[in-house]
């Protein structure tokens, strides 16, 4: 079926099918559209999800005056949309109820609704990652088939979808930090013809889950066999990757990528904080919010997710490392909960609190450091000062500079709004939401355009290639340790 036919017509509005409207489509993507439909010329005209979240997603569009027609159907199986949710899509593209889609599902549910979208010639914005799978860290053929699933998908997009535009929401892409950063390591790897040496990349969800919920909450869960990795980690596994990517540009080139990976996963949770320190903490109401021992609690977690991961990595050339990098990724990090239950929304506040920084070492020539550190968990209403250390917009980057050698300044530190690329953020308004809009609009610009060479997107599908290479042998490392088998993997380098 043909782009022309299905997809949408340049000049025309274009009319977005919400597919998944869980917590983090109710905080971002229904709000901006409603923020900006007229500048996008776009809104949200259906939303589809699966019966049990009728309630939810039914309130959520009341309570945010959205004007959507919603659409509830039951669970497909993984690869393979369910008949009456393929009966149901094939209705509303007939009727032309939408133009486009935007996949918010569980990334393990990417990939049938993906597959059928592109089917249809149709444009996507797909949330990170492109996909994962259920036991991804326990199974090889799981892990590997992370890898499988964008091959296919890329295979798809050719045959059917070209002409329009398939973007990935990994919205670092847009931060005018990581553009200015990626822009400098550019400019002075080919200035002094040095890659790009050492990386590190830290992140900490600032999540607080309690043992009883490790279990029984769905949101970002790790009870289907992956987690951290498989959820805000997508984004400094790319983040590397493009680093990188910039550094090479001095025109030594890599062959491969040497990947090695822990993780720490429920189970180790107990070995932290036992029941009996959680009745200290909490007291006897423990009992009432987690029943189970610590014993029975072991056994449930059982092949369940990873919780954190520390990543090595290795850029090598002929054999021959010249380039590291450590991914440090924690859920289980300082959180501002103090509470037994948790709070209805599960994507923002319950405590939630995000710290992030990136180091990149080119040589002896500069360090380039981003610093962003939240101390709160209530993010509704920013002011100035959260531009500060703690604050809810913190963002800083360091730059140490061999002066002598490169020119410029010994150092620099420039907050976000320094930054030209930053001048539109409000800073009433969290930026790191702001950045994700930059993600929408320029997928809806490049659907207005009618142009089908989207090689400059910044977040364009056919562009994350390296990055789910590594996704999937960073699962199979840890499998391999786990099984008494060599846990370095090696993978090769290339972009696309």
């Amino acid at each position: 079926m043909s782009a022309a036919k299905t997809g949408h017509i340049a000049g025309s509005p274009v009319k977005v099918l919400l597919i998944g409207c869980g917590p983090h489509a109710i905080n971002f993507y229904l709000p901006a559209f409603l923020r900006c439909k007229t500048k996008w010329n776009a809104e949200i005209t259906a939303v589809l999800d699966i019966k049990e979240q009728q309630e939810p997603v039914s309130v959520a569009l009341e309570r945010l005056g959205v004007c959507a027609a919603a659409y509830f159907t039951e669970p497909s199986e993984f690869e393979e949309l369910s008949q009456d949710t393929s009966v149901l899509l094939e209705s509303l593209l007939n009727k032309k109820e939408f133009n486009a889609v935007i996949i918010a599902t569980d990334p393990v549910n990417h990939k049938n609704y993906a597959s059928w979208a592109l089917r249809h010639g149709l444009p996507i914005l797909m949330d990170k990652p492109v996909t994962t799978r259920e036991n991804a860290v326990n199974d090889t053929e799981q892990a590997h088939g992370i890898l499988k699933d964008y091959e296919d998908l890329l295979a798809l997009y050719k045959i059917y979808a070209f002409k329009q535009p398939f973007v990935l929401c990994a919205h670092r892409r847009y931060h005018p930090g990581i553009l200015f950063i990626r822009n400098l390591i550019r400019e002075v790897s080919v200035q002094t013809s040095c890659p790009v040496t050492n990386i590190h990349s830290y992140h900490s969800d600032g999540q607080w889950r309690l043992p009883h919920e490790v279990y029984t909450q769905k949101h970002h869960s790790y009870n289907q066999g992956h987690g951290k990795i498989s959820h805000s980690g997508f984004h400094f596994i790319d983040c590397v990757v493009k680093f990188w990517e910039e550094g090479l540009a001095c025109g030594k080139t890599a062959d491969d990528v040497e990947v090695f990976s822990s993780f720490l996963r429920p189970r180790g949770l107990l070995k932290q904080l036992t029941r009996e320190d959680y009745m200290n903490l909490f007291g006897k109401e423990y009992n009432e919010v987690c029943p189970e021992l610590d014993e029975q609690l072991y056994k449930i977690f059982f092949n369940y997710g990873e919780v954190d991961a520390n990543v090595s990595l290795a850029l090598r050339r002929s054999g021959e490392p010249f380039s590291l990098a450590s991914i440090n990724l924690i859920h289980n990090g300082f959180s501002r909960r103090s509470w037994l239950y948790p709070g209805a929304d599960l994507y923002k506040g319950n405590g939630r609190v995000k710290h992030e920084e990136h180091i990149i070492h080119i040589g002896p020539f500069i360090s380039i450091q981003i610093h962003s550190y939240q101390s709160k968990d209530t993010h509704d209403i920013c002011e100035q000062k959260d531009d500060e250390p703690g604050g809810n917009n913190h963002y800083e980057i360091y730059i140490f500079r061999n002066a002598k050698m490169i020119g410029g300044k010994a150092f620099d530190c420039l907050c976000l709004k320094d930054l030209p690329e930053a001048d539109s953020f409000s800073s009433e308004r969290l930026y790191i939401t702001q950045v994700k809009e930059r993600s929408i609009q320029e997928w809806i610009e490049a659907i207005h355009s009618g142009q089908t060479n989207f090689n400059k997107l910044l977040s364009s599908y056919t562009d994350h290639m390296m990055s789910v290479r590594m996704m999937s042998a960073i699962y199979n490392s840890f499998i391999q340790r786990m099984n008494g088998q060599n846990p370095l993997c090696i993978i090769p380098w290339g972009l696309s």
